[in-house]
């Protein structure tokens, strides 16, 4: 059941007419907006604690200047000293696998042919080597070592730069890059 209001005749009204007056109600405080937050002027500049001259140490640039901070703005950096005895950085190392050129999937031989001359190999000499006819044959260069013909065509043909050898593998007809292997001094 519902309270029952009291109704109040409108002050200056000649009519019976009565309409409901509720109490006044104070408004709520609006929602305080947070304080701005206080400015710290930039601290000035002080010299670098860290003496000129002194190597591998530095101050970082927002670096608190008492010292009583959790980590450290003093970064200390050593560079190691290369042992004299010791091989440069980037060597091929003696256990490691030889470093011979690598070719793309399908790459045709007469491409790959022209990349080996552009990195210094050169065709290494066969005893046969004018024993094909170029003209007939796609797989005829004077550096074949030999040819098989199984489900397609697998030729071999050797390479030379300086004292290395190297065998590069092919399938096909024309002949197609499959493998490139090292044959002689393999370092």
């Amino acid at each position: 059941m519902r309270a029952p209001y009291k109704l109040t005749p409108i002050p200056g009204s000649t009519t019976t007419t009565q309409v409901a007056a509720a109490a006044p109600q104070p408004l709520p405080d609006p929602p305080a907006a947070p304080p701005p937050a206080p400015t710290v002027p930039p601290a000035p500049t002080a010299p670098s604690a860290v003496p000129a001259g002194v190597p591998g140490l530095q101050m970082a640039a927002d670096a608190p200047r008492s010292g009583h901070v959790g980590n450290s703005a003093l970064v200390v950096t050593e560079a190691p000293t290369p042992d004299p005895a010791a091989p440069p950085p980037g060597a091929p190392k003696a256990d490691t696998a030889p470093v011979v050129p690598v070719f793309p999937a399908n790459t045709p031989y007469a491409d790959a042919r022209s990349s080996l001359m552009a990195l210094g190999y050169g065709p290494a000499p066969m005893p046969d080597a004018g024993k094909c006819d170029s003209n007939t044959d796609s797989t005829c260069f004077p550096e074949r070592a030999a040819c098989m013909k199984t489900d397609a065509v697998q030729c071999n043909f050797l390479w030379k730069r300086g004292d290395q050898v190297i065998k590069v593998k092919t399938v096909a007809v024309p002949p197609t890059v499959a493998a490139v292997e090292c044959q002689v001094n393999c370092k």
